[in-house]
């Protein structure tokens, strides 16, 4: 009997986990108007325009991969348009949502959302972060791999 409770267990925890997967994908959680700042601006504007100009200049990026949806993504918008702001010509803080810009997460290997990339002014990842990061946790960040002072 043992090894039945056993089995039925596990069945149950797939059954939530797939359920839970499904729930996430549908077309009604994935609207555009939940969509984080600062990535869209005046409707939704490409990362690679803004990326290249920081890549020309030598600087560095924190990229912030995620989607609207997305309840770590939400939570974490307000920080990033503040250091989007706040770091503006030193540092390029940028949110990336996984649908638009698939060819930069395949670059970067997106796995998990949310995901902080850190990336040098060599174009080198240095640093990454799968989940949260609340407004000082991506600060303390920048300073330890010198992005900031």
């Amino acid at each position: 009997m043992s090894f039945f409770k056993t089995n039925l267990f596990a069945l149950a925890v797939a059954l939530m986990f797939f359920l839970g997967v499904v729930a996430c994908e549908t077309p009604a959680a994935k609207s555009d108007a939940t969509t984080p700042a600062p990535a869209k601006k005046e409707g939704y504007q490409s990362a690679a325009p803004e990326i290249a100009e920081y890549v020309a200049k030598g600087l560095p990026l924190l990229l912030d991969f995620g989607m609207g949806y997305c309840i770590p993504c939400k939570k974490m918008a307000p920080d990033l348009a503040q250091l989007h702001g706040e770091l503006a010509g030193k540092v390029l803080v940028r949110f990336n949502d996984l649908r638009r810009e698939k060819e930069l997460a395949q670059k970067y290997r997106i796995r998990v959302m949310p995901t902080q990339v850190y990336v040098d002014s060599g174009g080198k990842e240095v640093y990454r972060h799968e989940g949260y990061a609340s407004k000082a946790d991506m600060l303390a960040k920048l300073k330890e791999v010198r992005f900031l002072p």
